[in-house]
């Protein structure tokens, strides 16, 4: 009908991306460092869970394998720390050590994806024994990731470069010069293609 069907309120500076999954979508709030669960088959706010969310506007929140991942500022500011909750009770159940200026997860091919901005790497992270299981170097500065049915791809804000990484392998398998360094833009992946904007 292309007609908006509900407005949902949340916290105020809503600026990561949104989660989905587990019966409903999550929107984490840097400001009021809150995670907002809201039930899709009503449109309301289930809750609003109080986390450590560092005042970071770019990244991303992971959905899946049974939790909610976010990077928290737990052990202290840029602490790298990935949060694991409980999407019943809305409680925190680990908290993973993954390298400094870590801003974004996603949940894919059984396990956990975090890039470190400061460190130019991505961490995998078994959901089994909530432990880095492997760390991949990439270019400088990545951010943004999307998973696709044969990798995980990568967005370097340093230079403007993406990475897909096999997750068989835990290696760099395609770099791709996109051209588009900086702050900003995101990726994603459908209609088979990598899509990527930028400032």
């Amino acid at each position: 009908t292309n007609k908006v069907v509900a407005t949902i309120k949340v916290g105020s500076h809503p600026e990561l991306g949104i989660g989905i999954g587990l019966d409903s979508v999550w929107v984490a709030d840097t400001k009021d460092r809150s995670l907002t669960q809201i039930d899709p088959k009503t449109n309301k706010v289930v809750r609003t869970i109080p986390v450590n969310i560092p005042e970071e506007t770019e990244g991303s929140i992971g959905v899946g394998e049974g939790s909610v991942w976010l990077l928290t500022n737990e052990n202290g500011t840029d602490s790298g720390t990935l949060s694991r909750l409980d999407p019943v009770s809305g409680k925190v159940t680990a908290n993973i050590k993954v390298k400094p200026k870590s801003h974004a997860a996603t949940v894919a091919f059984g396990s956990v994806w975090v890039t470190s901005s400061g460190d130019g790497t991505v961490e995998r992270v078994d959901p089994r024994t909530d432990g880095v299981s492997a760390e991949i170097r990439v270019h400088a500065s990545p951010r943004f990731l999307a998973a696709g049915v044969d990798g995980l791809w990568i967005l370097c804000q340093g230079d403007g470069h993406l990475a897909r990484i096999d997750p068989r392998t835990n290696r760099v398998v395609v770099t791709v010069e996109v051209g588009v360094p900086g702050e900003g833009g995101d990726l994603s992946i459908g209609e088979d293609y990598v899509w990527v904007s930028a400032e």
